[in-house]
């Protein structure tokens, strides 16, 4: 041999994730067939590695070298559903390989199940998360007990079971009249109809004092308050006829007596 030669150099052996499709719920099942296969297949199929994630249900991801070690692995499996997908871009699932940890993902609220220690398989809710730069302790209070149990775990030994629910206020009226009432403001005592207060329109509010016709104001330009000021006209002209009509009535009464 010549010293001429160059020496021989090994090939970087390229692999690809295949994803294999299964039933919704049954990957645990699947990934344990496979593995019950491989203990008896000659050939030895040439698989760099497998994998589920309960945040991408329905697969079972393969790393091999070439397809058909795949199609010889998972041929004739219970749950195999349609065909093998192939070349899936490892950034695709990262955050499934180097997931975040539990307390970046828990909020106050939220159901969790511990899957460690003398509370294992017990459900909790989270009454308070740690602060940051504390332990990564998690304060919870059991569910399904007899008393409200307030415990700390690290947050290593949960797992997210439930999303809190984000609560909402909500405004019912129950008064469609107060709508017809702008002068009315929140905080005044309204008697026993109080409850029936709405909220009204920021700049519509009355005045504190004043005659009739500055009753309604917006902002600080006045509105169109034409219809107002005919029923108070009305109004005054009513009262002014019950007044007439009243003296009218007293004379009559006086004119019976003579002096």
């Amino acid at each position: 041999m010549s010293s001429d030669q160059s020496p021989l150099v090994d090939k970087e052996i390229k692999t690809t994730i295949f994803a294999v499709r299964t039933t919704i719920g049954q990957e645990k099942s699947v990934l344990q067939n496979i593995f019950n296969r491989l203990r008896v297949l000659n050939p030895f199929p040439d698989l760099k590695a497998l994998m589920i994630a309960e945040e991408l249900r329905g697969y079972v991801f393969i790393e091999a070298i070439h397809q058909r070690d795949v199609m010889i692995t998972i041929a004739g499996l219970r749950h195999i559903k349609g065909k093998i997908v192939g070349s899936i871009n490892l950034e695709s699932i990262s955050h499934v390989i180097s997931p975040r940890k539990v307390t970046e993902i828990l909020e106050e609220g939220d159901q969790v199940e511990i899957i460690s220690g003398v509370f294992q398989n017990q459900r909790a809710q989270v009454i308070r998360m740690p602060k940051e730069g504390a332990r990564e302790e998690v304060n919870l209070r059991l569910l399904n007990s007899d008393s409200a149990i307030s415990i700390k775990i690290h947050g290593d030994f949960l797992k997210l079971v439930q999303k809190g629910e984000k609560h909402t206020e909500e405004y019912i009226i129950k008064d469609m009249s107060a709508l017809e009432q702008p002068q009315t403001s929140i905080g005044e005592n309204q008697g026993d109809d109080s409850e029936s207060i709405i909220s009204v329109s920021e700049g519509f509010a009355p005045k504190e004092s004043g005659s009739e016709e500055d009753l309604f104001t917006f902002g600080e330009e006045p509105g169109d308050t034409s219809e107002v000021q005919e029923d108070l006209d009305i109004e005054r002209k009513k009262k002014k006829k019950i007044e007439t009509d009243d003296e009218d009535e007293e004379e009559d009464e006086w004119s019976k007596f003579t002096f």
